[in-house]
């Protein structure tokens, strides 16, 4: 058999598996419940959704990166979106709400939840960040928040070379760990799809950061901790047993 008549038969099998007749369109997970769904918004064709209910809920977050989606994730100039995160100015005065912009990026393990890239820039700088984690109101009690917060700082603020964060100082009255630099609260939904995804901050969860700091006392601690959890979390995650010895 020539090369010119294999080549012409295997198309007409990749055209037969394709028609209708063999081809099923792989289901979706919704946005909201994250069931496999086919429907989808009609003006991106982006996001799924199971039911009417599902995507009106989702409306709020969904409509400042519906017109992104659509034109094409690849298209994006610069951060054309924003949201909604707390400002701790190291200079000192009340934290505050501000905006910071953000654009979409895809990952090919959550393809149908692009992630947040947030640029960090006009709040911290040109600096390499690290993050902390707060799930609760405070810090070594208080209720769970149903979320989770993190505070994004300047990853070389403990060498001492960084202005005291005086806005954080003035909450534990120099009595708790001295945060250097600017910091940054941002809100995260808990669904491990939206990992890498932000929510717009409110005012309770200012509150919860307050109390963190003005509780939390050796700062160092605090984020040794954070990372003692992510560590724990991944090797959870990779079928390792943890037996308690106090048992």
């Amino acid at each position: 058999m020539s090369t010119k008549r294999t080549v012409s038969i295997h198309a007409s099998i990749v055209l037969a598996l394709c028609s209708s007749r063999y081809f099923t369109i792989m289901p979706e997970p919704c946005q909201v419940c994250f069931e496999p769904c086919t429907k989808s918004c009609s003006v991106c064709k982006t996001a799924h959704y199971c039911s009417p209910e599902h995507s009106r809920s989702d409306w709020k977050r969904h409509k400042r990166e519906c017109a992104v989606l659509a034109a094409g994730i690849e298209k994006q100039v610069g951060f054309p979106l924003r949201v909604k995160v707390a400002f701790f100015p190291a200079a000192g005065g009340e934290a505050r709400i501000v905006d910071l912009p953000y654009k979409l990026g895809l990952d090919s393990c959550t393809p149908t939840f692009p992630f947040h890239q947030l640029d960090l820039s006009p709040l911290l700088g040109r600096v390499t960040p690290a993050k902390t984690r707060i799930e609760i109101n405070g810090f070594h009690t208080g209720e769970p928040l149903g979320h989770q917060l993190q505070l994004i700082y300047n990853d070389n603020f403990l060498d001492g070379k960084c202005p005291i964060n005086k806005c954080i100082e003035e909450l534990h009255g120099g009595r708790g760990y001295g945060w250097r630099d600017n910091v940054i609260l941002v809100r995260q939904p808990v669904p491990e799809e939206r990992y890498e995804q932000y929510q717009d901050i409110t005012e309770d969860d200012i509150k919860a950061a307050k109390n963190y700091f003005r509780q939390g006392g050796n700062g160092r601690a605090a984020i040794e901790a954070s990372k003692a959890l992510e560590e724990l979390a991944f090797y959870k995650a990779m079928g390792f047993q943890f037996v308690d010895l106090k048992s």
